[in-house]
């Protein structure tokens, strides 16, 4: 497909606040992103070019204390000139030793699995690999309505839907599903095999390839594809500081929900995952569709040492200001500051899991030739 950016606008810090793409060329749907950092204070910059605004989208997690690393994020689709409807809600939170939790919610109203919740954490060990835990939730409470949210919202979510707000706590979103495959725990690193990922991961991507999954698989599906970078963000320049912004415009390709797609391939798009890395191999290898995009900057900056894509990565997820959100709050690619509160760790780590999920052992030779960890 050949999307191509048709709309986007910027947040205080120069960050994204939302991206809408289209296929120009073959036609297909517009494709929305709307994502905030939680900490961005109402009003200027906190109006996406949709209309979408920060309270709305950020829901509870606007301006608490830990939003600084607190990202929401909402996906949604129009067909032709059709209004966009939401099809999925994020949020995703990291820590300063690497750990992230991310929340996918599927809020789609035709799906059967409306209100559903992935909830995906990784956190760290001391012998260099990451525990991690995958459940799939669903809302227990009867006040649920079945509605289709638009784009951009004219309220938050929990608003118009009944359910629970998807910062609240793992316990106040619901149940684990009760079915085989809705969750599973285990541990993944550089050095993991190809058949301990596949075991690990087995059985929930089988549970969401069922029927009564489908719509929220495809949904997901298409959002990956989307993040594929089949398209180069133009950034206005707009908020970006220090001697050469032009240029720093140039490496902000980067937005800030790639840790939901690292995390979401593996268990709900079958093409980014059976045929790792042999593609050279296949007969057909076009017909499999590995969305390469979706995590290939992270190997570039943290596994081939790309310092420019680091500084890319810091930019979208370091802390710089606090709460809230400074206008023009810098980084270390526009002006050399250091972060309040870095995003180091938390980049390796996505770095090292899309390794292990994507990658595999036809990699593990290159990371002993080069020495890398």
């Amino acid at each position: 497909m050949a999307i191509r950016q048709v709309n986007a606008s910027v947040q205080n810090d120069g960050n994204y606040s939302m991206l809408d793409c289209r296929d120009t060329d073959f036609g297909g749907p517009l494709m929305r992103i709307e994502t905030f950092r939680a900490s961005h204070p109402a009003g200027g910059f906190g109006v996406n070019a949709a209309g979408g605004t920060v309270e709305n989208i950020c829901g509870a997690d606007h301006l608490s204390p830990d939003s600084g690393r607190t990202f929401r994020h909402l996906f949604s689709v129009a067909a032709d000139d059709d209004a966009p409807v939401c099809t999925l809600e994020f949020r995703e939170v990291w820590q300063p030793d690497g750990s992230w939790e991310v929340r996918t919610r599927d809020v789609d109203a035709s799906s059967d699995t409306f209100g559903y919740v992935l909830v995906s954490s990784v956190t760290p060990t001391d012998a260099g690999t990451y525990r991690l835990r995958y459940e799939i939730r669903r809302p227990t409470t009867g006040a649920v309505e079945r509605r289709v949210i638009p784009s951009p919202l004219p309220v938050p979510v929990f608003e118009s839907t009944g359910l629970a707000d998807i910062g609240v706590s793992l316990a106040d979103l619901g149940e684990v599903v009760g079915e085989s495959g809705a969750a599973f725990e285990g541990t993944a690193g550089l050095g993991s095999s190809d058949a301990d990922i596949d075991e690990l991961t087995r059985d929930m991507a089988e549970l969401l390839a069922s029927q009564e999954y489908s719509r929220w698989q495809q949904n997901v599906v298409q959002y990956l594809r989307f993040g594929d970078f089949r398209d180069k963000a133009v950034h206005p320049g707009v908020n970006l500081t220090g001697p050469n912004p032009r240029l720093t415009s140039e490496l902000m390709t980067v937005r800030s929900y790639r840790s939901s797609m690292i995390q979401l391939g593996r268990v709900f798009d079958v093409d980014m995952t059976p045929k790792r890395n042999k593609l050279l191999d296949a007969t057909a290898p076009i017909e499999v569709d590995s969305k390469p995009g979706v995590y290939a900057i992270f190997l570039s900056a943290y596994l081939a040492n790309i310092d420019a894509y680091k500084l890319s990565l810091d930019k979208v997820h370091s802390d710089y200001s606090g709460v809230p959100l400074a206008l023009m709050a810098g980084s270390r690619m526009e002006n050399g500051i250091e972060p309040r509160v870095s995003a180091d760790n938390a980049n390796r780590a996505l770095a090292e899991l899309a390794f292990a999920f994507y990658i595999g052992e036809t990699g593990q030779a290159s990371i002993r030739t080069f020495g890398l960890r």
